[in-house]
């Protein structure tokens, strides 16, 4: 009683609570403040780590080279070479797509550390798809640009026209980039890398190098009509062809039938003959492959495999959205973890 007595006569007398103002709830950055220091920072790490794209680049010049050298006879605007020239087509527009395969594994990890920062709240997920796509534009044009270059110089294209064929083959890549992207959101990396290559192989094996795209059973010919490749390959031909240099070993004769196409090649067999003009050469060619033809669908095609990338890169979005909302759900009062219980149980038998 006397410790107590003595213990109230010196406690301190209980201050009055103090109300002061809640600090204001956590606000997002503006949605384009947030993309533009994604862009930033998308740029700072690769001007730091840029192996990734330099070794796409670095691959894609070599096969280039290669490609070209091995096709080197086609140098010469021949009748017995046109066939090949387009042969070679077929190879130096689809293998840059392959290499896509690094971006699989590298965009996965990415992906891990993304998927952290938007579930703390740090940006949108839609921010940050817009600025990976803004940021990577630049390395798109690169690895277009020299997986062209090697043929234009080795092979001797027509120059004039090369900034059209450029933004062609820049929309090839940016479509497998996206779907690298897309793939990249799957659990298991070495998969998602062996689908980029099963849907590139499918892709080149249905582009109409092989098999005429009508003569595909039904439902693969629609893999045929979706190939990013075969629209790119139409309107790179043409554009090259159709606007390039005639070819020698052909004469203009008259329509007769010992002349049915108003053209002759006296020192060629008639299946290598196709005509002096671009357009003679792309009907005739034609008729082999029936993806190449004389009439002018470059704005349609660009537009085709321009949409199928744009529609990748939303499905990437989507999915990435859906990704980071996995494991934010919170766990009710009523409804508490069994661990959660039973350290609250431990904690209620030691008092």
């Amino acid at each position: 009683d006397e410790l107590l007595d003595a213990w109230a006569s010196h406690a301190r007398a209980s201050k009055a609570p103090v109300t002061s103002v809640l600090p204001p709830p956590y606000v997002h950055a503006p949605f384009c403040r947030q993309v533009s220091t994604l862009v930033v920072r998308q740029f700072v790490l690769t001007a730091k780590d840029p192996s990734v794209y330099v070794a796409r680049i670095a691959m894609g010049l070599f096969m280039a080279i290669v490609v070209a050298i091995l096709y080197l006879k086609t140098r010469e605007a021949t009748q017995d070479q046109v066939a090949q020239r387009f042969i070679n087509s077929f190879f130096f527009v689809s293998i840059p797509g392959l290499f896509t395969v690094i971006s699989v594994v590298v965009s996965y990890f990415a992906y891990l550390n993304v998927k952290s920062e938007v579930q703390n709240g740090m940006y949108s997920p839609i921010a940050y798809v817009i600025a990976i796509t803004i940021a990577e534009i630049p390395w798109m044009f690169a690895i277009a640009f020299v997986s062209l270059v090697p043929t234009y110089f080795i092979l001797d294209w027509y120059w004039p026209k090369f900034w059209l064929v450029w933004l062609l083959m820049t929309t090839v890549v940016w479509v497998f980039d996206a779907i690298a992207q897309c793939l990249a959101l799957n659990a298991h990396p070495v998969l998602a890398c062996l689908n980029l290559i099963g849907i590139w192989f499918t892709w080149f094996l249905l582009s109409g190098a092989f098999v005429p795209p009508e003569n595909v059973f039904w439902p693969a010919q629609a893999f045929s009509w979706t190939s990013p490749l075969r629209w790119a390959l139409h309107s790179i031909m043409y554009v090259q062809t159709f606007n390039g240099p005639n070819h020698s070993g052909a004469e203009i004769c008259n329509v007769s039938d010992t002349c049915p196409n108003g053209f002759m090649c006296p020192k060629y067999h008639p299946n290598n003959c196709f005509g002096r003009t671009g357009e003679e050469i792309l009907s005739s060619v034609h008729i082999v492959y029936s993806v190449f033809d004389a009439e002018d669908h470059v704005a349609r095609d660009a537009l085709i495999v321009l949409g199928m990338a744009m529609l990748f890169k939303a499905v990437f979005a989507l999915g990435l959205i859906h990704k980071c909302r996995l494991g934010q759900s919170v766990v009710s009062s009523g409804a508490q973890a069994p661990g959660v219980v039973m350290e609250l149980q431990e904690a209620a038998d030691l008092q």
